[in-house]
């Protein structure tokens, strides 16, 4: 297991995730509500990662490590959610504790501007390994949460770290399901790997 998958991420948050206590990644689902999230009692040590739009934004303390990671969107161009705009730009101002993470494109899709890590896709995680491929339309692939789980997985691996992956409102309720993720392939891995699971 090599690490030039990390050869686009800040430093500074690999290092910071390495030695969490724990990172905890909230679901963009609407059955997810700030009293489950308050619930989970998030340590200064703890890494918190949303996706995209970030729809649990109101729930987010800026005394935490954010990480916000970004998908590619390859029909319109450009990442969900990034460059940050209304109350997400106002909490990404002068705060050193949020990282960005654009994933997937390649360079000449990256913003021009702004502070954030690249993520590529279609890396050798083992977590992905076996990911079905082949079954997917042509763009289809990981979501982005099981992309996300099988990067922390790695690098959990990678250096050996000892923080525990939580799951928050990743559940088969609430949210949209599209037909280019394996769904089925995503669920039993999760089942049979050592990740704390938290249903709203």
């Amino acid at each position: 297991m090599t690490s030039e998958s990390l050869q686009r991420m800040s430093v500074a948050l690999i290092e910071k995730i390495a030695a969490s206590g724990r990172v905890i990644l909230l679901a963009n689902n609407p059955l997810l509500t700030p009293a489950l999230i308050d619930s989970l009692n998030i340590q200064d040590s703890d890494i918190v990662v949303s996706f995209n739009k970030c729809r649990n934004l109101p729930s987010l303390r800026r005394r935490h490590v954010n990480v916000f990671i970004h998908r590619h969107n390859y029909r319109k161009g450009g990442y969900f959610g990034y460059p940050y705009k209304g109350m997400l730009r106002l909490f990404s101002w002068f705060n050193p504790r949020l990282y960005s993470v654009m994933l997937g494109g390649d360079e000449s899709t990256l913003p021009r501007a702004g502070d954030f890590s690249f993520l590529p896709l279609r890396q050798a995680f083992p977590a992905l390994e076996a990911y079905p491929y082949e079954g997917l339309p042509t763009r289809g692939g990981p979501s982005t949460g099981f992309y996300a789980l099988a990067f922390f997985d790695y690098l959990k691996q990678l250096k050996g770290a000892s923080f525990d992956i939580v799951l928050v409102g990743f559940s088969d309720e609430g949210g949209t399901f599209w037909d280019g993720h394996a769904w089925e392939f995503e669920r039993e891995w999760i089942k049979t790997c050592a990740v704390m699971v938290v249903k709203p």
